[in-house]
């Protein structure tokens, strides 16, 4: 054999093994945010965005990355204002856009999920002159 040959089947072995690698590196889909987390998240984007992947960030289960793949970055921008829009997510934040090599963006994002609103019950002032104590204020509705 060769020299020529030899480098030749060299190079194609090489090409085959970093094929490899870069398929074993993909994201899996897989999540480790909360079902409802992630149905929020994919019923928010964008027809031509995908997410890839929903991860939790930190114990309380509270911020979570976002990363997947888009058409264009004008489509990322549309998935950012849904995001910030919802009730469900607040701080929104732009973590990485990068192009592959067909010049598609993918993108990584960090959300916080929304604390629920707390409704507090307001103490209405005992009348004057009684011992009694205060009242629930009524929610005028």
């Amino acid at each position: 054999m060769d020299l020529t040959r030899l480098l030749a089947a060299w190079l194609f072995l090489a090409a085959l093994t970093l094929a490899g690698s870069n398929i074993a590196k993909e994201p899996s889909g897989e999540s480790s945010a909360p079902a409802e987390v992630q149905r929020t998240a994919r019923e928010l984007a964008p027809a031509t965005l995908r997410v890839e992947r929903i991860e939790a960030m930190g114990e309380d289960q509270r911020k979570f990355k976002i990363s997947g793949r888009a058409d264009r970055n004008a489509t990322i921008s549309a998935y950012l204002r849904a995001l910030d829009a919802s009730a469900k997510f607040e701080r929104t934040e732009l973590l990485q856009i990068m192009l592959d090599a067909d010049g598609r963006p993918s993108f990584a994002i960090m959300v916080q999920r929304a604390r629920p609103i707390e409704v507090e019950t307001a103490q209405a002032p005992a009348p004057a002159g009684t011992n009694a104590p205060p009242q629930p204020a009524r929610n005028p509705q």
